[in-house]
């Protein structure tokens, strides 16, 4: 066989498998699976992740006891089909939290642990499930882009059901964090008046090289490259699209950023690099000891007081 037919061979099959890769990031990434999550032993559990557990439960007993309602609309972009949690002040408010989940999260699992501090503040609570989560529509995980107009598609539902006079703060978590970031460069409605965004990454393409790296060992060529224009194809965006310290320099409300100083999954770094780069009111704080997404449960006063704190001071 002549050499160059066996390289055109290599090469073809260095493609093949670059597709083959590619797609199968995509299926495991982003691909909606609404089944049955295996449960864990929690005998195989660490610590963290018992007292992670712990707090969901304890939260999602008290939530059985509260006035919850289901609530539903339809996407504005494509009409997938969206659905939450809504949970009313015990008291006539103006003020609600608009909470935004993690990836493969949901909301209640997410905020159900917030949800009494929310109370005592006089909030009402809207926790949504995601696109391409629990119990809400979509094929794929928008990852915090196409999640962002979702989430404004939620405040207009919002100002609907409680008025003009309504005050969203946009809190979200994780993935949920890099949403609300993106959804603030959006040009919300005058009745969003803040952000908290908690372990939010500043780059959806960064985050993605590096857990591409820090789980599978690979470099992001040609594998995230491929993977970017097929996601494109089927969600009308690429994965460098989906910025959100970029989405900041057209942000004007204030943001709190909260990212637990121990982080390696969302590396910390991202955190102080999208609060320089902002210019609107401000304030970071990384908490000691947490790692990604647990801020809250390692240290729930001393992030509750910092939120309460923030809102008072904007004026909330």
């Amino acid at each position: 066989m002549p050499w160059w037919e066996i390289l055109a061979i290599a090469a073809l099959a260095v493609c093949l498998l670059s597709y083959l890769m590619a797609e199968l990031l995509l299926w495991i990434a982003f691909y909606h699976t609404d089944g049955p999550r295996r449960k864990r032993d929690p005998k195989r559990m660490t610590p963290l992740g018992r007292r992670w557990t712990a707090s969901i439960l304890e939260a999602k007993e008290w939530l059985s006891t509260q006035p919850m309602e289901r609530v539903k609309i339809a996407a504005s972009q494509d009409g997938v089909f969206l659905t939450g949690w809504f949970l009313p002040a015990k008291e006539p408010s103006c003020r609600v939290a608009l909470c935004i989940h993690g990836y493969r999260g949901d909301g209640i699992s997410t905020f159900g642990p917030f949800a009494a501090f929310y109370q005592r503040m006089g909030f009402h609570l809207l926790m949504p499930d995601n696109r391409a989560h629990g119990k809400s529509g979509g094929r794929y995980v928008g990852f915090g882009w196409a999640d962002r107009l979702d989430c404004l598609d939620w405040a207009a539902y919002l100002i609907q059901r409680l008025g003009k006079e309504a005050r969203i703060l946009l809190h979200g978590v994780s993935m949920g964090g890099a949403t609300v970031l993106n959804a603030a460069g959006e040009s919300p409605p005058p009745q969003v008046r803040a952000v908290v965004a908690d372990c939010g990454y500043s780059s959806a393409w960064e985050e993605l090289v590096h857990q591409l790296k820090r789980q599978y060992h690979l470099p992001p060529f040609p594998v995230m490259y491929l993977a970017s224009l097929l996601y494109r194809r089927r969600m009308g965006s690429r994965f460098r699209d989906n910025s959100p310290i970029h989405q900041l320099q057209k942000a004007t409300i204030p943001i709190l950023f909260i990212h637990g100083a121990e982080d390696d999954y969302v590396p910390v770094r991202m955190a102080r690099e999208m609060f320089e780069a902002y210019q609107g009111e401000k304030e970071l704080f990384l908490v000691p000891g947490a790692y990604h997404a647990t801020s809250h449960l390692q240290s729930p006063e001393a992030y509750e007081a910092k939120v309460a704190a923030f809102l008072e001071r904007i004026g909330f």
